[in-house]
């Protein structure tokens, strides 16, 4: 590329047929091919990581609350909707997330991500540093609700009205 120019493409450089997208028209198909390997893909790798997760030793945790509660869970199996769901139904509709902050993470190649991509994050959260309201959220982890908790930890609920909680987006 040594010596090559190339020009930048700016607002209005380009003129196209109305209609029309940078590499030709837009077509909209049904079904297009690429999906059902993309499923493919997702259900081998979803196979997999429920291999892996079924072979991970779940054992008896506890899950502090922040008025001091202990709640007895088991690693790799219970969620923070568990959790809120034991306390109140009200509390479980009111949660959108969880701050999770971990006294004692079982090791294990599924919780460090060396083996398998995320499958637990089914929710995009924002860069929660960027609020400056989140002082909390420094010292843990926000969960999505179905994200199995994985060792000993406490647990903070939380909801849309928390500064925190406006950081959640459904993807």
């Amino acid at each position: 590329m040594e010596g090559k120019r190339t020009k930048e493409t700016t607002a209005g450089s380009i003129s196209l047929p109305t209609g029309h997208k940078i590499g030709g028209p837009l077509k909209i198909t049904q079904n297009p091919g690429y999906i059902a390997e993309r499923i493919k893909i997702f259900e081998e790798i979803y196979k997999k990581q429920q291999e892996q997760l079924a072979s991970i030793e779940k054992r008896e945790i506890d899950i502090m609350l922040k008025d001091g509660k202990v709640i007895k869970g088991k690693s790799w199996e219970t969620t923070p909707a568990d959790i809120a769901k034991k306390i109140s139904k009200k509390l479980l509709e009111s949660s959108v997330a969880a701050l999770v902050v971990y006294t004692k993470k079982d090791p294990s190649a599924f919780a460090s991500g060396k083996q398998l991509i995320g499958y637990f994050d089914l929710i995009d959260v924002a860069d929660v540093d960027d609020c400056a309201e989140c002082t909390t959220v420094e010292k843990g982890e926000i969960y999505d609700l179905g994200r199995p908790l994985e060792g000993d930890c406490t647990l903070e609920l939380i909801s849309f009205d928390d500064p925190a909680g406006k950081t959640v987006t459904e993807s």
